[in-house]
């Protein structure tokens, strides 16, 4: 199999830097363009430029909730696009609301739907067209899955914590903003944690200040028989 890359953005800026180059899939937040942050036109401005046009899917947030049945509805409008080939869903209950829709797009599994095993990896793969792997997962382990059309992820600054606790009411500065980085933490060895608001849906992600980098690893990952790399 040819190697691949897949990347997943969190803002515009970063889907502008991906204009010189090519990557076979972009995962892009659906709160983006369901608050109007980007368009539908504006992302098929920017694949349409491209010689090898990526595949493009709605990234779901972490967390939904009973009060995000109108987000939702938004949600399966957009996937009624010619513009949107597939979803990344982050947990079961957005899988099932997929379903429910009885769509043919494709669903891909981000990292946090654990694979631990080969009996998880087959109950999810009977649902999905591309599973990622945890990112706790050493290499012994990852080869005991034996699955080499598993999606890695070998660079980007990992979410170390969702909380539905909000950092920003906590502190009392919740203004109900649109999703952004603007708060952070620092841990006992003074490390400073950047934490996403996400206001839309109401919780945080806390990441990791140092960045996960496979790039030294690349070649050995290549020699097992993987493929599917992701950048985030």
């Amino acid at each position: 199999n040819q190697t691949n890359f897949s990347v997943s953005v969190m803002n515009i800026n970063q889907l502008k830097v991906l204009k010189d180059y090519n990557v076979s899939k972009i995962y892009i937040p659906a709160d983006l363009i369901i608050h109007q942050d980007i368009s539908l036109q504006d992302i098929d401005k920017f694949v349409s430029a491209k010689i090898n046009r990526p595949e493009i899917f709605l990234s779901l947030p972490r967390i939904i909730r009973n009060k995000d049945q109108k987000y939702l509805s938004n949600v399966a409008n957009l996937l009624n696009s010619d513009m949107i080939n597939g979803v990344l869903i982050k947990d079961l209950d957005e899988l099932n609301y997929i379903k429910n829709l009885e769509t043919k797009i494709k669903k891909d599994f981000d990292h946090n739907l654990y694979v631990w095993n080969q009996t998880s990896l087959n109950f999810l793969k009977k649902e999905a067209d591309s599973i990622c792997a945890p990112l706790e997962l050493s290499r012994y382990e990852l080869n005991d899955l034996n699955d080499n059309d598993i999606q890695l992820i070998v660079y980007g600054h990992m979410p170390m914590m969702v909380s539905a606790n909000c950092i920003m009411k906590t502190t009392d500065n919740c203004n109900k903003s649109n999703n952004s980085f603007n708060q952070s933490i620092f841990d006992r060895y003074k490390k400073e944690h950047m934490v996403f608001c996400n206001c839309i849906h109401c919780y945080n992600e806390i990441y990791n200040s140092l960045p996960l980098s496979l790039h030294n690893e690349m070649k050995n990952l290549e020699n097992d028989g993987y493929y599917n790399f992701r950048l985030d």
